[in-house]
């Protein structure tokens, strides 16, 4: 297998162009990573991905990240809550089970990789892109659930991706934006990055993805992605991982900004990668098949030039078909393909009741000296909110989800009255004292004294000071107040108040935090330390 063949490309549409038929023609690459863009229905899918399996062979790697919660591909087959939410439900046979249904509808589309699960343990509060990606901050109990969610993946056909070796759970920079660092020994690794990692591998785990981030304990040259001492020392050598190796986007800042595709993809290689990532389409502005013709010619003239190690490119062909053959790309024989879903089916309606009530199970309280408020419709609710889209990094971006809650509240017969403010004008005006933060919100603290509050998080990244500030200021002059994290829960530590936590905001989730704040217990239990 030449060296241009382990490259793994994105797709610009969900259909393919004239040009990348003939660029799949021409390169035949052994890996295609499908992002939400690609994915639009059931029979959409399959129509791609068989199209994919006639251009490339049925050898090809059809990957995806659908990992549940805010990194979701496939919108239209059942999937679940984010890892967080697993890990405040607390059981592992949740978890595999969960992995299963995730699996099944995976299979329905032809495609044969999931790039999950995260196995990073986020011990950092301030980690702005793993968050809840991961199972928790406890090495031990991330540890189990990531072995659970292998067994659940695999057992149903889908190969599993433990991510991001050797660790991006202890980091406060997102390695899309920049070059994070964790300055451990191995020692220190092993007694917690690589408890998930080690538990993956014995559980079974088909693949694993690389980490964009500086060791300078094991190699002070090259992040982890290129480092011949992490990929091939650490992880095939000490861990005794034999499985495909697939790196994360070579296009993220933390390699793009020192490295070009081409010398990033060369050393990946060389350093024990079978499966360089080359996401040219969530690149801004590019030319997606012009990158990726660029970077396949350049592999062809660097193998030419003897730059790639032919035996680790041999031992890297063998381990890649070793995998296609476990994992064939073809979908479930007995689904029709001309159906848009499988609603037929009662799989999927099984599927779809499980991993609901999973979300209302995840659901936990967090209190802060006093209990939380319950809400009743006698009163008004105030609900405030940053007014602003949210994702980016792995997730997609969306309208806040702090509006759908506001319709769920009027739907249960609450008068709502919504106040988004603007936080990037708060935190400045807020921060220099010119202002209060209820003056920047244009919130009347005079006019409030009858609400009951509902101060709303919705963001991957934690509020800042200011925003928490906002909250406080509220609390003071409402009726009661209540704070509720929709999805990154270490905002708990800004606000300060008693508070509601999702871990995600899916539909059921959404209903339990109604039910929860009307006087339904709520049954999660915090996987994380807060501060």
């Amino acid at each position: 297998m030449p060296a241009h063949q382990h490259l793994v490309i994105d797709l610009a549409s969900t259909t393919l162009s004239p040009d990348e038929r003939a660029l799949l023609r021409d390169y035949h690459p052994k890996g295609i990573c499908l992002f939400r863009r690609n994915l639009a229905s059931i029979a959409q899918a399959r129509d791609l991905t068989a199209e994919l399996r006639q251009l490339c062979g049925d050898d090809l790697l059809i990957s995806t990240d659908q990992e549940g919660g805010s990194v979701v591909r496939a919108l239209f087959v059942p999937y679940s809550p984010g890892n967080m939410a697993l890990g405040a439900v607390g059981d592992t046979g949740v978890t595999r089970a969960t992995a299963s249904i995730t699996a099944r509808g995976l299979k329905q589309l032809g495609i044969n990789v999931n790039l999950a699960p995260v196995a990073d343990v986020n011990n950092n509060p301030h980690n702005p892109v793993i968050g809840d990606r991961s199972f928790g901050s406890d090495p031990a109990a991330v540890a189990r659930h990531v072995a659970a969610f292998v067994s659940g993946l695999q057992t149903e056909g889908i190969a599993a991706t433990l991510k991001h070796f050797p660790g991006h759970g202890d980091t406060a920079v997102d390695s899309h934006h920049g070059l994070p660092e964790v300055d451990r020994s191995e020692a220190e690794l092993e007694a917690l990055e690589l408890l998930a990692f080690r538990a993956g591998i014995d559980a079974g785990a088909a693949c694993v993805m690389t980490f964009h981030g500086m060791l300078p304990q094991l190699d002070l040259q090259y992040p982890a992605t290129l480092s011949h001492a992490v990929m091939t020392g650490l992880l095939r050598e000490r861990l005794g991982f034999a499985g495909v190796i697939f790196s994360d986007a070579l296009e993220m800042a933390a390699i793009a900004k020192t490295y070009s595709a081409a010398s990033a993809t060369v050393l990946a290689l060389n350093a024990g990668v079978d499966l360089p990532n080359s996401n040219a389409h969530n690149r801004e502005n590019s030319d997606g098949i012009r990158y990726h013709i660029q970077t396949f010619n350049a592999l062809i003239q660097a193998e030419k030039d003897g730059q790639v190690d032919p035996a680790q490119l041999a031992r890297s062909a063998e381990r890649i078909s070793q995998l296609a053959r476990r994992f064939p790309a073809r979908p479930a024989a007995d689904v029709d393909p001309r159906d848009n879903n499988y609603l037929a089916d009662n799989n999927y309606l099984a599927d779809n009741n499980y991993l609901a009530e999973v979300s209302r199970q995840a659901v936990t309280t967090v209190t802060t000296g006093a209990d939380l408020p319950r809400l009743t419709p006698e009163r008004p609710v105030l609900l405030v909110a940053a007014d602003n889209r949210v994702g980016g990094s792995a997730s997609d971006v969306i309208d806040t989800p702090a509006k759908e809650l506001v319709r769920k509240l009027e739907h249960h017969h609450f008068t709502v009255r919504p106040l988004f403010y603007q936080p990037a004008a708060l935190s400045p005006a807020a921060s220099s004292g010119a202002n209060s933060p209820a003056d920047v919100a244009n919130i009347d603290i005079a006019d409030i004294s009858e609400y009951q509050l509902l101060f709303v998080s919705a963001s991957r990244h934690r509020l800042s000071a200011a925003e928490g500030q906002l909250a406080r200021q509220l609390a003071k002059h409402t009726y009661s107040a209540a704070h509720v994290a929709l999805w990154n829960p270490y905002s708990c530590s800004e606000v300060g108040l008693a508070a509601v936590l999702s871990f995600g905001f899916g539909e059921a989730a959404l209903e339990q935090i109604i039910a929860v704040l009307t006087g339904t217990p709520a049954a999660g239990r915090l996987p994380i330390r807060l501060h």
